[in-house]
């Protein structure tokens, strides 16, 4: 069984995540919890290779977070950006990574790697496999915020294997900018409203909400029970 979580930054997965995983554990069911962008993804691969690279180097690694005054007040996309970047060899390889184009061509490598993972962990470990974000979220990131024709987007949703359950964490993008201040609140509102649209590409999605950390706790145990008898 695949589960995946989609949703907002801020919008509580990793804690549902938390306390799925330890609910069928309790049941002695066997899981396996991955994140789409540290583990899953194409560029995974290449942060892993990078920060190999590094420690052979001797040169520390440390993630750094973009502060939320560099932001412009349009909803354009933060994560196109390369300011938070040094050196102008730097600079140009995440403008050549964060480019809208080479994610959706990166989209296909992403889809192998899933693959690949599912077939290790749920066919051959008998594992359930839950997921911290899905290819939709990696769609989303390569949607065009100034397009209105996603026929390659809608294209690739249904080229993506469908989960047996996919989550959408819908919270409000004010509730979700006071949880975790990372992105600026009006890019957010068009993250929650594109979320909404390419989850409505696909056949049968389970939109949840999680203004109540218990009701939204028992909600998906419920679904998720209900869909392993």
């Amino acid at each position: 069984m695949l589960i995946t979580f989609s949703g907002l930054d801020g919008s509580g997965k990793s804690t549902l995540i938390s306390k799925l995983e330890c609910s069928l554990i309790a049941v002695n069911l066997r899981v396996r919890v991955l994140t789409m962008y540290d583990d899953v993804s194409f560029y995974a691969y290449i942060r892993n290779v990078r920060i190999f690279v590094k420690k052979l180097m001797g040169i520390e690694t440390e993630d750094t977070v973009k502060p939320l005054e560099n932001y412009t007040t349009i909803p354009q996309d933060p994560k196109t950006g390369v300011t938070d970047k040094k050196g102008t060899f730097v600079k140009l390889l995440f403008k050549i990574a964060r480019n809208k184009h080479v994610k959706k061509g990166v989209l296909l490598l992403d889809l192998f790697s899933l693959l690949m993972y599912r077939c290790r962990h749920e066919f051959f470990k008998k594992e359930i496999l839950i997921i911290d974000r899905y290819l939709y979220d990696s769609i989303v990131d390569a949607i065009d915020l100034d397009k209105k024709n996603h026929f390659s987007s809608k294209l690739f949703t249904r080229l993506a294997p469908e989960p047996d359950i996919p989550f959408l964490i819908d919270v409000p993008e004010g509730e979700a900018f006071r949880r975790k201040q990372e992105f600026p609140i009006n890019y957010m509102k068009w993250r929650r409203a594109t979320y909404k649209m390419v989850f409505g590409w696909i056949k049968d999605p389970v939109i949840m909400k999680n203004d109540n950390l218990a009701e939204a706790i028992s909600e998906m145990n419920t679904i998720v029970y209900n869909r392993l008898k």
